[in-house]
């Protein structure tokens, strides 16, 4: 294929169909205005190049998120060629970084990241299978929440009565508003006669700074 300059590169295979394969890759490099591998893709390459082209069309806070699903796995996966992944390789990954200390939600979440970069790579011809459909990721035990009685959110409010947040504690202990819905409230949202709050964006924090989004 030709490349920018000028230039031309070859790719060489055992097989017509791993030629075919490098040579989509290639071509899908080139259209996102990535350069061109003359070997194969390690998953921390192709980790790299994903995030590069979602992270116009995604939110903030969902880029992190998928920015620290990719942080965790790669040290285990990084250094793996996308064709030589295996369920075994992925399962060894989970299992190293509950060891290490990480929640089976967390665990799960980086699962979630992985399958998704995986599906795109499939989407793209990168690669014709999606090794984390095979693997199961820890579940996350379920906790029963806890919700203050009457008398308890009461007192809480009693206490906490004269101080700068008592207005947002009250709020939030009996309307049952998400913390964001609550602190992107405006006074034209509010209808004392009638009793009423109109929920219509809410506030969703980002490092360093806060944005607002419609409800």
């Amino acid at each position: 294929i030709r490349i920018p300059g000028g230039g031309r590169r070859s790719f060489y295979a055992r097989t017509r169909r791993e030629v075919i394969r490098r040579l989509t890759e290639a071509r899908w490099a080139l259209g996102q205005g990535l350069p061109v591998s003359a070997g194969t893709t390690s998953l921390a390459t192709f980790f790299d190049r994903w995030l590069a082209v979602t992270r116009p069309r995604l939110q903030p806070t969902t880029m992190r998120a998928y920015a620290i699903g990719v942080r965790r796995l790669t040290p285990f996966l990084g250094r793996i060629l996308l064709r030589a992944l295996t369920p075994g390789m992925i399962e060894s990954t989970y299992a190293s970084l509950v060891r290490s200390g990480l929640s089976d939600r967390t665990v799960e979440q980086a699962h979630a990241v992985l399958h998704r970069v995986l599906d795109q790579a499939m989407h793209w011809g990168v690669t014709s299978r999606n090794p984390a459909e095979l693997v199961t990721p820890p579940r996350p035990r379920r906790r029963e929440m806890t919700a203050l009685s009457r008398s308890q959110l009461r007192q809480f409010l009693e206490v906490t009565s004269g101080t700068r947040w008592h207005s947002l504690w009250t709020v939030l202990g009996t309307t049952g508003l998400r913390l964001g819905e609550a602190l992107a409230l405006a006074w034209h949202d509010v209808d004392l006669e009638a009793g009423r709050l109109v929920i219509q964006r809410s506030l969703r924090a980002a490092r360093r700074q806060a944005g607002l989004c419609p409800a």
